[in-house]
This record gives structure tokens, C-alpha cells and sequence, in this order.
């Protein structure tokens, strides 16, 4: 497991051009977690039609491009460029059925009292679901798009299941710590600017509370998109090889 992970860490971020790709994946992941946040202030219910219409719109354009990107990231083991290829490629037989599956789970942030229901979903479909990704993503060939299926267990199943849900859990961890972290050092800035004023300090965050607050949402929400797409990148990679492995 710990080589897999090791392994898929290097394929994004050492790999051909991977820094540049990574700005690139954070520049379209940040867009949509600024969009995320704003509509959780907002509210979707006080959004008119034509909003609702939009989101819902970009969101489904961002759920095809993640799981496209994650078939020719399969197919290439490394960061991918950002292109069109992701989506032409969840065009083709038998991806194009997978809009199924994105299209309603990309709609239901407009309906926040069933994402609890989503989720659940989305974990217990992913390992069958990224099989089948991953088989298609050898030779882009239909023929070999259920070949994980034929060495498929149960054991395998329940591992990457768990597996996918430490890695989210690791993911809102890594980013509650980065946003402390920032903030503190701005804090720290900010005290010695004031001289160690205590009163000074104070009063200054207790005016700016409501910006502070809105601040670090809005940084959680662009870091927190981005590190679920790498980590779903990692995840993805960790299975194909399991199930490699058991062809041997």
C-alpha cells in the first residue's frame, strides 16, 4: 500500500511538466471552490433560476473533466495536461453512461438536504465505478474497460473503500492545518506590527471578525477542492495497481 501511495505521489508531482500542470489543476480547482463557498453563503435557495441554471452548468462541466482527467492519468501515470481530452474521452462508449451517475451528483450542492445521501453514494460506487475507468484507460478500448472485474474481491473492495474515506478524512485535516497555519502566522505578523499590544490586537480581530471568517472559507474552499482532486488522482492510481498486482 505504502509503495502504491509512494508511487502515485511521484507520478503528480515529479512527473513531466508536473508543476506547471499542478498550477494549472489549481487554477480550475480554485475557480470552482471560490463558486462552492459563494454558493454556501449565498444559499441555493436564494438564488434565482438563471444562477441555479449556471452553477449547476459548471459543476457538471467540472465533475466530467475529474473523471475524464482521471482516465488518461490512468492511461498516461502521470499529471495529465490540461486539455479537452478529459472530456471528449467521457464521450465515448461506455464512459458517456457515466454521465449518469455525474450529472444528478453534480446537481444535488443545489439541494443541500440530500448531499448527506450523495455521498454515501458516491463512496460505495467508487471502486466499481474507477474500475471501470481504469480498464478503459489501457488502450481507451471498450474490450478491456471491465477487465479489473475478472480478478475483482471483496477484500480489495472493502481496503479501497476505507482507503478512499482516509484520504478525505486526510484531506480536511491537511487543509483545517494549512488555514490554522496561515492564520496564525498572520496573527503573529499582525502582533508584532501592533508591538505586542494585547488590547491593540483584539480589538482590531474583533472588528474584522466577519471579513476573517469569510477569508479562510473562502481559502479553505479553493485548497479544499484541490487536495480532493489529488488525493482522488492518488486513490485512482492505488487501485489500478492493486488490482495489477493481483493479475500476477
Amino acid at each position: 500500500m505504502s509503495n502504491n501511495f509512494t508511487d502515485g505521489l511521484r507520478s503528480l508531482f515529479k512527473g513531466k511538466d508536473s508543476f506547471s500542470r499542478q498550477i494549472m489543476l489549481f487554477s480550475i480547482c480554485g475557480t470552482i471552490g471560490l463558486l462552492d463557498v459563494y454558493l454556501s453563503i449565498m444559499e441555493p435557495n436564494n438564488l434565482n433560476i438563471y444562477s441555479q441554471i449556471i452553477f449547476g452548468g459548471i459543476w457538471v462541466l467540472f465533475g466530467m473533466f475529474v473523471m475524464g482527467y482521471e482516465v488518461v492519468f490512468l492511461h498516461e501515470r502521470e499529471l495529465p495536461d490540461i486539455d479537452f481530452r478529459p472530456l471528449k474521452i467521457l464521450l465515448k462508449k461506455p464512459l458517456v453512461y457515466f454521465l449518469l451517475f455525474i450529472i444528478p451528483l453534480s446537481l444535488v450542492k443545489l439541494f443541500p438536504q440530500y448531499m448527506k445521501i450523495a455521498f454515501i453514494l458516491e463512496m460505495l460506487l467508487a471502486v466499481p465505478l474507477t474500475m471501470i475507468q481504469a480498464g478503459f484507460s489501457y488502450n481507451y478500448s471498450n474490450s478491456e474497460t471491465f477487465k479489473l472485474f475478472e480478478d475483482a474481491k471483496l477484500k480489495d473492495f472493502v481496503v479501497l473503500f476505507f482507503k478512499r474515506i482516509g484520504l478525505i478524512i486526510l484531506g480536511y485535516l491537511f487543509v483545517s492545518i494549512v488555514v490554522f497555519i496561515l492564520f496564525f502566522i498572520l496573527g503573529f505578523v499582525i502582533a508584532v506590527v501592533l508591538r505586542g499590544n494585547s488590547d491593540s490586537l483584539i480589538l482590531l480581530l474583533s472588528s474584522q471578525q466577519f471579513i476573517i471568517v469569510k477569508l479562510s472559507n473562502f481559502i479553505s474552499g479553493i485548497l479544499l477542492i484541490y487536495v480532493l482532486t489529488n488525493a482522488t488522482l492518488l486513490w485512482d492510481y492505488d487501485l489500478i495497481k492493486t488490482y495489477e498486482r493481483e493479475e500476477k
